[in-house]
C-alpha cells in the first residue's frame, strides 16, 4: 500500500519536533513494506528509534505518550484535511493552496519548482498544471519564469 505523502510545514513551525508514524511503530510483527516519500525542501533531520525504545518510554513515560498520541491525532487530521481536498476542492483551487503551502515552507513569494513537479505533487498533468498557472498569471496573482513562479498575491 502507498499513500503519496505532501506535508509542508511552516517556518515558523520548523523547530517543533515532528514524527511521521509507520504501521509498524508499535506492532513489530506486522509484516509491512510501507512506501514512504519524503522530500525536505529545507536541510532537516531524521532520527530513528528503535520500536523496541518506543514501547518502552510508551509504558513508562507519560510525556512521550503524549506526544505519541497527539501525533496520531494531527495526523490523523491531516489525513481528513487531504480526503477532503481531494474530494471536494476543484483542481484550481487544490493548485492554489499548493502554492499557499509552498510558500508559508519556505518563508518567501519566489518558488523554484516545474511545473511538472507541481503536476507529480498534485497528481495531475502537467498541461493541466500549466494551463491553471497562466490563468492565475492572468489575474496577476503569481508571475511565471522557467522553473520558477513569483507569488505576487495570496
Amino acid at each position: 500500500m502507498c499513500f503519496p505523502l505532501v506535508e509542508y510545514l511552516p517556518v515558523k513551525e520548523t523547530a517543533a519536533p515532528k514524527i511521521i508514524l509507520s504501521p509498524t511503530t508499535f506492532e513489530k510483527e506486522i509484516e509491512v513494506d510501507p512506501k514512504i516519500r519524503a522530500i525536505a525542501d529545507i536541510d532537516s533531520e531524521i532520527l530513528f528509534i528503535p520500536a523496541e525504545k518506543m514501547n518502552e518510554w510508551f509504558e513508562t513515560e507519560p510525556s512521550w505518550r503524549n506526544f505519541i498520541l497527539e501525533s496520531y491525532q494531527i495526523r490523523f487530521n491531516e489525513m481528513l484535511e487531504t480526503i477532503e481536498t481531494l474530494a471536494f476542492l476543484k483542481m484550481d483551487e487544490r493548485l492554489h493552496k499548493y502554492i499557499i503551502d509552498k510558500i508559508k515552507v519556505q518563508g518567501h513569494t519566489s518558488l523554484h519548482i516545474t511545473h511538472q513537479e507541481i503536476a507529480e505533487d498534485l497528481n495531475t498533468s502537467r498541461v493541466v498544471v500549466s494551463r491553471l498557472l497562466k490563468q492565475l498569471e492572468n489575474q496577476n496573482l503569481i508571475k511565471l519564469f522557467r522553473n520558477k513562479i513569483e507569488v505576487l498575491k495570496f
